[in-house]
């Protein structure tokens, strides 16, 4: 896998691999078996909070009028499995339909909101965009998912 050099510094700097194990866990997690790509990065540098320089990536998407938008964001986490056992129990139900049917929460953006890892038709990197007016993510309201990258690999190399 290729990062910029910032980004790769970054990450060999403050890097706690994970073990087979806790990867075993994050696939009972996801219904689903991980992409290598995943492993691989979890096995070498495992979970990772950045400090926002280096990791902006940029995505493009249709607004709600039908227009072509694009936006800035940046990763500030790529979570742990006991992240994860959290938020899935926090949020399953609550106001995601079936995106947790087919997807993983496995990192956030410094505002919080989630970015989800896809398997089969869903597969690829994914952010929800349009929350209402409460600031709440809601697909029955208007929010839908983004794809921003086809790999956790794509992803991570577009961050700049």
């Amino acid at each position: 896998m290729t990062l910029n050099k910032k980004l790769q510094a970054e990450l060999d700097s403050r890097k706690v691999p994970l073990v087979p194990a806790d990867l075993d866990e994050i696939r009972k997690l996801a219904g689903h078996d991980l992409p290598e790509d995943y492993r691989a990065f979890m096995l070498r540098f495992g979970p990772v909070s950045f400090s926002g320089h280096g990791t902006e990536f940029r995505y493009e998407y249709r607004d709600a009028d039908g227009m072509d938008a694009e936006e800035w964001n940046s990763l500030a986490e790529l979570y742990h499995p006991d992240a994860m056992r959290r938020m899935v129990r926090q949020l399953h139900g609550f106001y995601l339909g079936d995106v947790l049917d087919s997807m993983l929460m496995i990192g956030a953006v410094p505002n919080g909101d989630p970015i989800f890892m896809g398997f089969g038709d869903r597969a690829g990197i994914w952010l929800p965009i349009g929350h209402d007016d409460d600031g709440v993510w809601n697909p029955e309201t208007g929010g839908r998912l983004v794809k921003i990258a086809d790999s956790l690999t794509a992803f991570l190399q577009q961050l700049s």
